[in-house]
């Protein structure tokens, strides 16, 4: 916005220099207010203010304004300004009317006679001689609000050779009617970019009252200035504008007119613009529109608010008319009320054939003589049968025409008539009830004939089909899901449905059906795990917990090395004793079982506590013959030349007799018998003795030992 203003001010500086080299009277140029429409931008050159205030002998003694145009150069110093400012080019003068051909371009010929009307003019040269003598604005009265009028003034220019979105700076020249020229204003202007505000406002239909012959409907429009800090502006803006200063809405919202479309049997008519009534609060447009219709015709009719030069907003919703009036209006004026059975019955009239009809209601009033409507039948019925009553009891019934909404009439004052009911028959029982597992619920479903009087199904349930218990109802439709937490699996359950009507009369049973729901089983796992090992074989045996509880059907066991962390199932759910032969174990490692039961229904119990078992491995055989010799070496020591299959090798230990513990001195492998220790004094005793390291790496014990003196 800053750029904005300063290139104003440049344009006004260069034009006021370039005309003082022309030796005229000043006056200082001003910013001329431009507003944009997808015609093009309007230039406003004088407005209320000027021709009624200093401004208006300057005026009265202007012959034209010539109007000159530059596309847009952002220019932010007045030394540079000069150059560029001789792109402007002249694209038209502003001037009053001279002729009867430019009165004909401004104006329609019924808006030229209206003109000429309103100023009390007989001609076109008449109309033509009060302009050249007249420039203020209080000379037209509310004519001067209109954009062509002022044009007809010279006091408005429409340029249109422009491009949508193209930004463009305005010189404007007076010349008097000595030809001499002097600076007037200057402005800037975003091009066809329109009134961003209107397509916010929506008015919207507040009245609408026809009678056989005419229509009139009203608008209302939320307005107020505040309203605009509100609105979002366009997106499509100048890249040095990017606060959106271009795209201010130059017009009070409170002096927006609207423009009604109205239409009559389906053809379009000529639009019509109207002027709207400012509420006191200056926060309200009302808009009033009359219009002729014919006897039964549909009219139709909706508005747009829109600003001076044209641009229009959101249309209001579309208000739909009839040519009726109350007195004419087709009425329902009296029912009849008769008693059939299982209901009351009420009859009227046939009602014409209108487009504005829409159907028929029925109400009633109920024990607390609170009015509730029972149906909303079509514009042709002419019956209804309430069946959702009691017996012996009278009701009071209110019969109207019902009419399209929006269009203004109503039937205020209902047709009434009263009636009892007392024939009644006994409801037939369902039938086809099927029963079925719908998860851990039970899903009913069956049919029924419709019958007059109907008030809802009633479930029953029980363990026998002889006793039966109510557990639902009324239930409008025919089926039902038993949820109840209290089914269980270990039971069969029993179903039927009845019947019952608005009286109370109940139907016998259905067909009975029955279920054994599925349902998790609560059952125990065995207490107690035994082992028996024999002949190399375990076996696990655990309390038979069938004997308590006959839904268990048999038992699933695991088992895990300690340590690990998974169990493995060594016997799956099947039919079995209470018990397992594991003849999959080692010597020397510790197995951890556990035990579920398992019903027939496949539901699993937890499993029973850990219990474990040890087996423990043989120990390790010892060397007993051995032999130890002094040679040249040292001390020769060596075993048996025999392999054994289970052993890696064996480890040589030392001691000095004198005293102090056995150390390693040597291994070596299971096919060597025969070891060197050189590492001896002389003088001294020795002791040796031999341990046998297994394939599996354990060692076992040292055997006996044997001395040496060196």
């Amino acid at each position: 916005m800053k750029n904005i203003v300063t290139f104003i001010l440049l344009i006004m500086c260069w034009a006021t220099v370039s005309l003082q080299a022309q030796q005229v009277p000043m006056q200082p140029p001003r910013v001329l207010k431009v507003a944009s429409s997808k015609l093009g931008n309007y230039i406003y050159l004088a407005g209320r203010d000027e021709v009624a205030g200093k401004d208006t002998a300057i005026l009265q003694a202007t012959d034209h304004f010539i109007i000159k145009r530059m596309p847009f150069v952002l220019i932010t110093d007045s030394t540079k300004a000069k150059s560029p400012l001789k792109n402007f080019k002249t694209i038209g003068k502003a001037k009053k009317a001279s002729s009867e051909k430019e009165l004909k371009e401004l104006f329609s010929e019924n808006d030229l006679a209206d003109v000429r009307k309103f100023l009390g003019q007989k001609t076109n040269k008449e109309l033509l001689d009060f302009v050249d003598k007249h420039v203020k604005a209080n000379d037209y009265g509310f004519l001067y609000s209109i954009t062509e009028t002022r044009m007809m003034l010279g006091q408005i220019y429409l340029d249109t050779d422009v491009k949508e979105d193209e930004v463009v700076y305005y010189q404007v020249i007076r010349v008097d009617k000595n030809k001499t020229e002097y600076p007037w204003g200057v402005a800037l202007a975003q091009s066809k970019i329109g009134n961003y505000a209107l397509p916010y406002l929506k008015p919207k239909v507040s009245f609408v009252r026809s009678t056989d012959s005419s229509v009139s409907i009203s608008w209302k429009l939320k307005v107020s200035e505040a309203m605009m800090t509100t609105l979002p502006k366009p997106k499509n803006r100048a890249a040095f504008d990017p606060t959106g200063g271009l795209l201010t809405v130059p017009f009070f919202l409170t002096a927006l007119s609207g423009r009604v479309i109205p239409s009559r049997g389906g053809i379009t008519l000529p639009s019509t613009k109207i002027l709207p009534n400012l509420n006191h609060t200056q926060d309200t447009l009302t808009y009033h529109y009359f219009g002729n219709v014919g006897k039964d015709e549909q009219f139709t009719a909706y508005l747009m608010a829109e600003d001076e030069i044209y641009n229009q907003g959101a249309h209001s919703d579309t208000a739909v008319v009839f040519g009726v009036e109350a007195r004419t209006m087709p009425l329902i004026y009296s029912v009849r009320v008769s008693e059939v059975e299982n209901g009351i019955r009420l009859a009227w009239d046939k009602l014409p054939t209108k487009p504005y009809l829409t159907g028929v209601q029925i109400a009633r009033y109920d024990g607390q003589d609170k009015l509730e409507t029972l149906a909303t039948l079509s514009a042709t019925d002419t019956t209804y049968t309430d069946y959702a009553i009691k017996v012996g009891e009278y009701y009071r019934y209110q019969v109207k025409s019902l009419f399209l909404a929006g269009i203004g009439i109503e039937q205020t004052v209902a047709a009434q008539g009263v009636g009892t009911y007392t024939k009644f028959s006994k409801p037939l029982p369902p039938y086809n009830l099927e029963v079925a597992n719908k998860g851990k619920d039970v899903s009913l479903t069956w049919q029924a004939a419709d019958e007059p009087g109907f008030y809802g199904y009633f479930v029953y349930r029980g363990t026998s089909p002889k006793k039966m218990y109510l557990i639902a109802g009324p239930i409008k439709e025919k089926k039902y899901t038993d949820t109840s937490e209290s089914l269980s699996g270990r039971s069969q359950y029993y179903y039927a449905i009845k019947n019952q009507n608005l009286r109370q009369d109940t139907s016998i049973y259905s067909n009975v059906v029955v279920i054994i729901p599925v349902k998790k089983l609560d059952i125990n796992p065995p207490a107690n795990i035994d082992f028996y090992y024999v002949n190399g074989k375990l076996r696990v045996m655990w309390d038979d917990t069938r004997t308590q509880d006959n839904m268990i059907e048999t038992f699933l066991v695991q088992r895990r090395k300690k340590g690990d962390t998974e169990y493995v199932t060594v016997k799956p759910k099947e039919a079995g004793n209470a018990f397992l032969v594991d003849s999959l174990i080692q010597r020397g490692e510790t197995y951890q079982y556990r035990v579920a039961s398992v019903a027939f229904s496949g539901d699993i119990s937890a499993y029973s506590a850990t219990t474990e078992f040890s087996l423990e491995k043989p120990k390790t055989e010892t060397v007993n013959e051995f032999y130890v010799r002094n040679i040249t070496a040292g001390v020769e020591v060596s075993i048996p030349e025999i392999v054994y299959s289970n052993r890696k090798g064996y480890t040589i230990y030392r001691r000095n007799a004198t005293g102090g513990d056995f150390v390693k001195v040597h291994t070596m492998p299971s096919d060597s018998f025969v070891f060197t220790d050189e590492k001896i004094e002389k003088g001294q005793t020795y002791i040796y003795a031999i341990s046998i390291i297994e394939n599996d790496g354990k060692e076992g014990e040292m055997g006996f030992s044997r001395s040496v003196e060196r």
